[in-house]
């Protein structure tokens, strides 16, 4: 199946489980279309074992589709602007001391522990460096100031060499 079809028959199922939903079910939409996907997944899974071809078959088709680039490509944008929709500006302001101090809260305590786990897991002698500052610049094979290395030759000496800001190679 090609991924228009696969996107077709998924938007069609939907579709289906949305009218269950509020013909039969009367749910709230997310709580009842999950409900009917985790049903349609053991359906699957139960006529699998009667007929061996279908699990094999619908594992290709999930497989088929790159839910990487398909979630943070394609959905994640229309995914937040219908939150963004659904949100009730009148709870969000009812609510602000509470979500600032739990975001502040939540912000310094993943700071501390993600720095607790990098500084932890240093090898005990080494040195940690990290440099930022070439990762904010336009940086070019061109564009380094001059430098000397040593490079050994086959016999066991030395001898230093170094790149100019120009790229030619000094002796």
């Amino acid at each position: 199946m090609e991924l228009f079809e696969i996107l077709t028959a998924l938007t069609v199922v939907a579709a289906i489980f949305g009218y269950i939903n509020v013909r039969f079910l009367k749910w709230p939409s997310t709580i009842g279309l999950l409900a009917l996907a985790l049903a349609s997944t053991l359906a699957i899974l139960i006529i699998g074992q009667f007929s061996p071809g279908i699990p094999e078959k619908a594992e290709a088709a999930i497989t088929a589709v790159d839910f990487e680039h398909l979630l943070l490509d394609v959905m994640l944008s229309f995914l937040l602007f219908a939150g963004a929709l659904h949100t009730k500006l009148d709870q969000l302001e009812k609510f602000r001391g509470p979500i600032i101090g739990f975001a502040t809260v939540g912000v310094l305590i993943s700071t501390f522990v993600v720095g607790a786990l990098v500084f932890g897991s240093e090898p005990r002698g080494a040195r940690c460096r990290i440099h930022l500052l070439p990762a904010f610049r336009r940086t070019h094979k061109y564009d380094r100031p001059y430098r000397r290395t040593r490079h050994f030759t086959a016999g066991g000496s030395s001898q230093k060499t170094g790149v100019d800001d120009r790229g030619r190679i000094a002796f």
